[in-house]
């Protein structure tokens, strides 16, 4: 069970399952407010650069939850944060090892995490600050070959989408709660700036993306102190975003790739290559 589980053709896709029913409550959870900051740069930062960049934010707030798409990097801001100097315990959450039970319950500290954009909550003051240090596209070597050769591929762009929506939600779980998200990789003005991907964008996440858009005008570093004001308690000054744009139902593609998977695993080609081919005739 999930709030934000993507589509039931993706789901399909990654699991190889039959035809799936989505289940969705009447009423939908209330989170509290965030408040997001889009680091406006060319390069995306060193572990050690970026940890330094924002020494004086981390300092202040103590604790901080950090969200990486590879292990490499998670094991380069381990290493980084470390040696940083910043109050607190850093730890790995991998697997079932339960690192963030003693993060949340400490004063200070940081809670590295790669690949993994839910199933974690901080509520209350348990966690007012996440990093974001790269974009939430490739979690393993399938899916960096995807982006690399299908980055517009519409199911890719749905999966950063909902790995955005997961990823701003960690740490403001409850109706009174509030955070700060600092998404540090250069690469999310450029897609954030295409609209066919803020549209996928859930409407409360999709709202606060484009204020961090236009906030990022003003600079990172602006950016972090509408941050500490936010968490401060001072509202944040509304944007009005833009109307979704009206669009196409896509054409579902899952059950024709499921199958042409299970004919390539049978070694039966010629059928996962009608499979993956629609304008092939006798394909369905």
């Amino acid at each position: 069970m999930s709030a934000t589980i993507g589509t039931v053709d993706d789901l399909r896709r990654r699991l190889g399952t039959p035809p799936l029913a989505k289940l969705t409550a009447s009423v939908q959870p209330r989170q509290g407010e965030r408040l997001v900051v889009i680091r406006d740069a060319r390069e995306l930062p060193s572990a050690t650069g970026l940890v330094d960049e924002l020494r004086p934010f981390l300092k202040r707030w103590r604790k901080a939850l950090w969200l990486c798409s590879r292990r490499d990097t998670a094991q380069t801001l381990l290493a980084a944060l470390t040696l940083s100097g910043l109050p607190g315990e850093v730890r790995v959450l991998e697997g079932d090892n339960g690192a963030d039970e003693p993060f949340a319950s400490d004063a200070d500290g940081h809670l590295i995490a790669a690949g993994r954009y839910d199933g974690m909550d901080f509520p209350g003051d348990s966690c007012l600050v996440e990093v974001v240090p790269e974009v939430p596209v490739a979690t393993s070597d399938l899916e960096e070959f995807v982006s690399a050769y299908l980055r517009d591929a519409p199911f890719a762009e749905a999966r950063f989408s909902q790995r955005v929506a997961q990823a701003l939600g960690r740490c403001n779980r409850g109706e009174h709660d509030r955070a700060a998200y600092l998404l540090t990789d250069p690469e999310f003005l450029g897609r954030f700036s295409q609209q066919r991907i803020l549209d996928a964008l859930p409407d409360d996440v999709r709202g606060d993306v484009f204020a961090a858009l236009e906030r990022s005008d003003d600079g990172f570093a602006a950016g972090l102190a509408d941050a500490e004001r936010f968490l401060e308690g001072k509202a944040p000054q509304a944007v009005q975003s833009p109307p979704r744009r009206p669009t196409a139902a896509a054409v579902s593609t899952a059950a024709c790739e499921v199958d042409g998977m299970l004919a390539l695993w049978r070694e039966d080609y010629r059928r996962a290559e009608a499979l993956f081919d629609p304008s092939r005739p006798g394909v369905g």
